[in-house]
């Protein structure tokens, strides 16, 4: 009944009558190649046998309702951070690529050309993910693919001509009458956002978290090297993170989730025991403090050409959309990474609590086992306590005692917040979200990144927030106790109706996403932790989804 109350309030008037599908975070990696049975160790997509089977369903959906459709990748499909792969030497010869002796270690860079060899092995890698949205374009629905952080290199054309070419040559094995001309229409790519005026506005999200934003996100080049097939992205501090650090923790522990913030990243990396944990400090920091250093050339030099090329570009993309500049400007300011600050600063804020704490940590066991030691030396020298009632070895058995406990209690909470690797849509996504809605004039803002599907009203009445999701593993109690609730998630606008669905891929049906209220743990939580493995499950949902939007 929640959202019923809104039922009536997404009414728009003008709205086209293309049925929309959102996904996203898929993070397609090196995959399986055809004919083998083994997946690359960063692999997070395993489903493309599953997705396949949701396209047809779509496929199938459209055809009995005789409407056209528009499909889209929202960002972080493709994920070009986690190939640490380089090719052999014959290969990176024919290709004119030169492998460093740091590419060995934590893989190519961001260049058009590396980023294109990259992608080859993902279509190589996930013949059936391709083969299905080849079906999609085949049948002559549009395919629109939004660029996000971990594939940021979708900004080169050379790699999009790549992509546009292995969806083709998929189009053309599923249909062989179609032609080329037919298709490439249907194929579109979004550097920042989609747009359906006064209907819905989707854009991936990262720009709105400051360890995945990108200073001038329609030229996030980091120039000035004079070699154009050799330039770089100036990735966001995040990514290179995930690069230098992260992916080294993943080779050792394949199945820690795919994460978002490099808040989220330290927590898990403090999941490690100590020796592989100081194994990858030592071989890795030095790398990604290199990177970070590096970009400070770039930010003293260039910052102004991209800016201006960016504004430029700015201007061109209101043009096309029929926004005015000033309105894509107070969206662009709504970034979480300010002017002036550089990638180096960033990570040292980000960094700083996590050493504050470490150094709080270390001060209060110190005072403590000051004071422990201040109380056995009273206990054994203090010739009153000595002759008292309870004598010497009465007191040091319950100073004992009292230790043992505080030292389980320390212990098991230390290693509770261990276990709690931050998640969730920050408060801040909301308020962007509601500043979009007013700006686009639109009543659906949808985004990805975050990894948490939801759904929710925002500030002005009759607007609303969408979270798509994520089809890669997700961890936590809820998902123990309802497996699948939020995975293979998307979103799915039909007319005016907004709806936030799971492909429920057992009974070849889309479903209802349920979201669980918040919960803050109380001290007694996580001083005797429930068990969630000896939760009862409760099933699979049932398969009605209440639609924003009027009925009927």
């Amino acid at each position: 009944m929640y959202w019923m109350e809104y039922a009536m309030a997404t009414t728009v008037p003008s709205a086209p009558p293309d049925d929309v599908y959102i996904v996203s975070d898929l993070h397609l990696s090196l995959g399986r190649p055809e004919g083998s049975r083994t997946f690359s160790r960063l692999e997070s997509f395993f489903y493309d046998d599953v997705f396949e089977r949701f396209i047809d369903h779509l496929i199938r959906e459209q055809d009995r309702r005789d409407t056209d459709a528009t499909f889209i990748l929202g960002g972080d499909v493709f994920d070009f951070l986690v190939i640490t792969e380089v090719p052999e030497r014959a290969e990176a010869l024919e290709q004119g690529i030169v492998v460093s002796r740091d590419m060995r270690r934590v893989g190519l860079g961001s260049s058009a050309r590396h980023a294109a060899w990259k992608l080859a092995r993902i279509v190589k890698g996930h013949p059936r993910f391709f083969a299905a949205l080849g079906r999609w374009l085949a049948a002559g629905h549009r395919l629109v693919v939004v660029t996000g952080n971990h594939d940021a290199e979708l900004y080169w054309e050379r790699v999009r001509e790549t992509l546009k070419d292995a969806l083709l040559a998929a189009a053309r094995a599923a249909d062989p009458a179609v032609e080329d001309s037919e298709l490439e229409p249907l194929i579109e790519f979004r550097q920042w956002f989609y747009l359906e005026p006064g209907r819905l506005y989707f854009e991936h999200g990262n720009q709105y978290e400051a360890s995945n934003c990108f200073r001038y996100n329609l030229c996030p080049e980091a120039p000035g090297r004079g070699r154009s097939e050799l330039e770089e992205l100036d990735m966001p501090v995040g990514s290179l993170f995930v690069r230098y650090l992260f992916n080294s923790v993943r080779h050792r522990k394949p199945y820690v989730a795919n994460l978002v913030s490099m808040e989220q990243y330290m927590s898990a990396m403090a999941r490690l025991n100590l020796l592989e944990m100081l194994g990858v400090l030592f071989r890795r920091v030095p790398f990604f403090l290199r990177a970070a250093r590096a970009t400070r050339l770039f930010e003293s030099r260039e910052l102004q050409r991209c800016r201006r090329v960016h504004e430029y570009r700015l201007a061109e993309l209101a043009d096309a959309e029929g926004l005015q500049p000033a309105s894509l400007k107070r969206i662009q300011g709504e970034r979480a990474m300010p002017d002036g600050m550089s990638k180096l600063r960033l990570a040292e804020s980000i960094l700083r609590p996590v050493v504050a704490k470490i150094l709080k940590t270390a001060f209060a066991a110190v005072f403590i086992l000051f004071v422990w030691f201040l109380v056995f030396s009273l206990i054994h020298s203090t010739h009153l306590i000595a002759s008292g009632v309870f004598g010497k070895a009465s007191l040091t058995a319950l100073l004992a005692v009292l230790t043992v406990v505080a030292v389980m209690v320390l212990v098991n909470r230390f290693f509770s917040r261990l276990e709690e690797i931050p998640s969730g849509v920050p408060p801040a996504y909301y308020q962007v979200a509601s500043a979009i809605s007013r700006e686009m004039k639109v009543p659906c803002v949808v985004m990805g990144h975050t990894h948490l599907a939801e759904v929710r009203p925002l500030e002005e009445e009759g607007t609303f927030f969408a979270n798509t999701g994520t089809w890669t593993a997700l961890h936590g109690q809820w998902d123990v106790l309802w497996p699948g609730n939020r995975r293979f998630t998307f979103v799915q606008m039909r007319g005016d109706r907004l709806e936030l669905k799971r492909w429920n891929d057992a009974a070849s049906r889309p479903d209802e996403v349920f979201q669980f209220a918040e919960y803050k743990l109380r001290p007694a939580d996580v001083i005797y932790p429930e068990d969630p493995s000896a939760a009862v499950h409760l099933g699979s949902p049932p398969n009605s989804s209440p639609p924003i939007g009027p009925k009927g």
